[in-house]
């Protein structure tokens, strides 16, 4: 059994593919050993919520909820303690991304990716996240 953090570094490999290529490939004996990882989407844009949803869920990942705003991405991580967050920097409401991953990885111990269309808009310190990818 792999660990969780090789689970990690694959599903960030998973999610970069999938922007360049437009599909996730999903081979039964690579993903067969992979530890799941409990994942919370935080990401205001409904479709590529649900497409990450869609992927990750393939690879046998336990999605615990999709947030569309800081309050419900908080009240997520309290009652199942995802091991990852993937949370968009720009939000509609006008929430920071950075932000709330701060509070994620602060007060719930939470893993978190940054998941953007804009690369630049990634704080030099990543404010609590272990990394960003762009979105597909």
């Amino acid at each position: 059994m792999r660990t969780k953090d090789d689970t990690l570094v694959f599903i960030l490999m998973i999610i970069r593919d999938a922007g360049n290529a437009g599909a996730v490939p999903c081979h039964g004996r690579l993903w067969s050993n992979i530890a799941p990882l409990k994942v919370l989407i935080l990401e205001d844009e409904f479709l590529l919520a649900m497409d990450l949803e869609a992927h990750l869920e393939a690879l046998g990942q336990d999605v615990v909820g999709v947030a569309s705003d800081a309050a419900g991405a908080f009240d997520l991580a309290e009652s199942e303690a995802p091991d990852l967050a993937l949370v968009d920097i720009n939000l509609r409401d006008g929430r920071s991304g950075p932000r709330i991953a701060s509070g994620l990885a602060r007060k719930h111990d939470t893993l978190v990716v940054f998941v953007t269309g804009s690369p630049d808009q990634i704080p030099s310190d990543y404010a609590g996240a272990v990394g960003a990818v762009l979105k597909p």
